[in-house]
């Protein structure tokens, strides 16, 4: 299958992202990529963190699920930290360095996998550390909050923001320290972060914080909602620059599981976007069409093989052909 187009992250399988992320919402993220993206990008961690994932390959016990058929067939692209490595062996040596997230089940869906043939694409899980470290850094030390001309703030982006210039600067020193520390570079860890949130709230005793959904759940019983509803706000923003820090790792595009106004503020600060090229301004010719796609709850009965004759029929090559012409 020819096409120019990059291969687009399934960020919605981001397993510390799950606070935002319920299942139908995954759900409509892979299955809508999978019909209309030529190719979806799937590193390691995400396979093995997402219960979005787990729960998909659960439904399919008896035959391929759209993920096996999509590995086994070339339109997922799978990125493994260490070329060779099996799923099972990533698990454990992820979990020795004190990687988090992990969903209950990882190891069950590490052992289905691996019965998938595959070929993965190496990455460089350090080389991201140290990309998030610098974008996560940069946007939350800028003095103001990064919003759009709203004249109302729905989520009190703005008091969060004014709030946490009180602590930002010593929770991104401890927590980088400590992620450099398992890295042996320089570099931030989502892991080493939310227990560093967990003891700022909670104290220096505070116990192992697995999961942001972890963190959200013992700020909300033994703080409050106030708690909780700020660390929402700021673990968006780590892992909403997280899944864009990766995407450029793996050369892949990337997207968003949950839109709010200081997410789409959150583009709008790139500098690439804010001044663009003379070059890249749109000529103001537009496609107007419309696509009906099919109910959610029906692709969930339809097996992976007939998802691969989907993709493989005439029209369907057509169409990923047609976005090999545009620009990424």
């Amino acid at each position: 299958m020819a096409t120019d187009s990059p291969a687009t992250l399934l960020t919605a399988a981001h397993g510390f992202y799950q606070f935002a992320v319920p299942q139908d919402v995954f759900d409509r993220s892979l299955y809508y990529n999978l019909l209309l993206q030529p190719t979806i990008a799937i590193p390691d961690h995400y396979f093995l963190q997402s219960a979005g994932i787990s729960e998909h390959l659960r439904r399919y016990r008896g035959r391929d699920s759209w993920i096996e058929s999509g590995l086994r067939h070339g339109y997922i692209q799978p990125y493994f930290r260490r070329e060779g490595a099996s799923l099972s062996q990533l698990l454990d040596e992820m979990r020795g360095s004190d990687r988090r997230g992990f969903d209950s089940r990882a190891a069950d869906i590490a052992e289905r996998l691996g019965g998938t043939p595959f070929t993965s694409v190496p990455w460089s899980s350090s080389s991201n550390s140290r990309a998030f470290h610098y974008a996560f850094r940069r946007y939350m030390t800028t003095e103001h909050a990064p919003l759009l001309e709203l004249r109302v703030d729905p989520d009190d982006f703005t008091g969060f923001w004014n709030r946490s210039r009180e602590w930002i600067g010593d929770e991104l020193r401890t927590a980088t320290e400590r992620s450099a520390d398992l890295l042996g570079t320089k570099g931030l860890l989502l892991s080493q972060l939310i227990q560093v949130s967990g003891e700022r709230l909670f104290g220096p005793d505070c116990e192992r914080i697995s999961s942001v959904d972890e963190l959200l759940l013992l700020a909300r019983t033994r703080i409050g909602p106030g708690a909780e509803r700020d660390l929402r706000a700021y673990y968006t923003c780590a892992c909403e620059l997280y899944n864009r820090s990766l995407a450029d790792t793996l050369l892949t595009a990337a997207g968003s599981p949950g839109w709010t106004h200081f997410v789409a503020a959150m583009d709008l600060w790139r500098d690439d976007i804010l001044s663009p090229d003379e070059g890249d301004i749109p000529d103001g010719s537009e496609y107007d069409t419309t696509i009906h796609l099919p109910r959610i709850e029906h692709l969930r009965t339809v097996s992976g093989d007939v998802l691969t004759a989907i993709r493989r029929s005439d029209s369907c090559q057509r169409y990923f052909e047609s976005l090999g012409g545009l620009d990424p």
